[in-house]
């Protein structure tokens, strides 16, 4: 049985061969994902994408394992909240898979060319119809993820019109306290304010400008066109509004804040 390890962020990702397709270390997944219960996490799994296996540690020593299939990874995935989730996903579907067909790490070495024609058409057959099916893995996977970011949308705190300036600020304090970083709210900040331009097509810091020249031009002191800043131009235009609400929504949801924890 072949057995590989890559390496993701720094942490390893013990990968082996079940009946011709890979399977993935459940620890070393949970461990990526910042799940910190893999036993938990396996109460959760269908028994068909899970297995327990006999592997070899660092020292050459067998070791049982519990791994899940590419059915039961795309599962886990789905349970962390961690941002990395989504890039660890795209990591196996587009470089870690695609790698170990392409090079065969897992199959025998025949030489297709040596088989014959009726062989080499079933062989074609069988690799066009696993391609097919890896490709509906993948949309089944994106579809569910969607589904889920839609849910979360949708359950997440409603933001007060009123106070909706406030509020976001709060937000932002609560996302920038997830991470060790002295500049991580203004980071958070900027981050939501660039997520805006990209989804409303706009220039936020041309908007800024613009708006402090008709102040000046109407005869505001120094001091109020230096105060204004881009959520005074956010609050102009009430559709912009509308999408940089929905985007702090789901920067909220990216970094695990509920709505208890910003009430």
């Amino acid at each position: 049985m072949n057995q590989l390890t890559k390496m993701f962020d720094g942490h390893k990702l013990t990968i082996i061969e079940k009946g011709g397709e890979p399977i993935f270390k459940l620890s070393d997944v949970c461990k990526i994902l910042g799940l910190g219960n893999p036993s938990q996490v396996k109460t959760r799994l269908e028994d068909g994408v899970i297995s327990n296996e006999v592997i070899l540690d660092n020292l050459n020593r067998q070791q049982q394992a519990t791994f899940v299939n590419e059915d039961g990874l795309y599962d886990v995935i789905l349970d962390s909240r961690k941002p990395e989730a989504k890039r660890f996903r795209k990591w196996i579907t587009s470089e870690v898979l695609p790698s170990i067909r392409k090079t065969g790490s897992y199959s025998t070495s025949v030489d297709i060319r040596q088989l014959s024609p009726e062989l080499q058409i079933m062989n074609n057959m069988v690799q066009a119809l696993a391609k097919q099916e890896i490709e509906a893995k993948k949309m089944k996977q994106e579809i569910q993820e969607t589904k889920k970011e839609l849910s979360d949308v949708r359950k997440v705190f409603v933001l007060n019109p009123k106070n909706w300036r406030r509020e976001v600020n709060d937000i932002i304090i609560k996302i920038s306290k997830t991470r060790n970083d002295l500049d991580a709210y203004r980071d958070i900040r900027n981050e939501s304010y660039q997520r805006l331009e990209e989804r409303a097509r706009c220039d936020l810091g041309r908007r800024l400008e613009n708006k402090r020249e008709r102040m000046k031009k109407a005869g505001s002191s120094k001091t109020a066109v230096n105060r204004i800043n881009k959520m005074d131009v956010i609050a102009d235009d009430e559709r912009l509004k509308e999408i940089y609400l929905t985007i702090v929504k789901e920067m909220a949801i990216r970094y695990g804040i509920t709505n208890k924890a910003v009430s």
